[in-house]
């Protein structure tokens, strides 16, 4: 076997070990399930806008709802990839953006095992990733400057995909889920006996 078959014979197993312990993953098993975030945020991928859009295109084919010169990461669900749009966001928000992308990677996958993801299993890993990404927000002492950032993101991407009315809803849903995930992440810490 030469060494270019080999590595991808490598590669290609080391996906399936992955994948195997994603879908046997009981989510309540937070060490479990940190021990996989940290596999997929090695496994990311940070490019400039231009290199982003040609792997985004390469990957996911031309002609996507949100344009990748405003988009900010994409998943490689086959790969286990997370491809990080660098010009887009902020270097200090990296690392909440990484812990939600590889939430929703984790969840669709353990909810599909190997199907195609319908609308509802993105909502449900959404929703998962919201909470997760706003923990660690929270945690860093950055949960109002990430809230506030994003939320200027999302405003300037409707700005730019104005003519395209279903990502408009998208994102005004979007800022609605993410305002109620932040309240939750206030409640949750105000709580007495609740992390730092």
């Amino acid at each position: 076997m030469n060494p270019e078959t080999e590595h991808a014979a490598e590669q290609q197993a080391e996906i399936e070990s992955l994948r195997k312990k994603i879908e046997a993953l009981d989510p309540s098993d937070e060490e479990a399930f940190l021990k996989i975030i940290e596999v997929i945020k090695r496994r990311s991928v940070i490019l400039d806008s231009t290199e982003f859009k040609r792997v985004k295109e390469l990957i996911r084919g031309e002609g996507q709802l949100i344009p990748p010169e405003l988009d900010l990461a994409f998943l490689d669900q086959t790969q286990f990839q997370i491809y990080l749009n660098k010009n887009v966001f902020p270097e200090e928000s990296l690392g909440e953006i990484l812990e939600h992308e590889a939430t929703e990677l984790i969840h669709v996958v353990r909810a599909t095992k190997g199907a195609k993801p319908d609308k509802q299993n993105w909502r449900e890993a959404h929703q998962a990733a919201l909470i997760r990404e706003y923990r660690l927000a929270k945690q860093n002492g950055q949960l109002e400057e990430h809230h506030a950032w994003i939320l200027g993101y999302l405003e300037k991407m409707k700005e730019g995909v104005y003519v395209n009315p279903e990502i408009a809803v998208m994102i005004d849903r979007q800022i609605h889920e993410r305002t109620e995930a932040v309240e939750q992440i206030l409640k949750e810490f105000n709580k007495p006996n609740s992390p730092p």
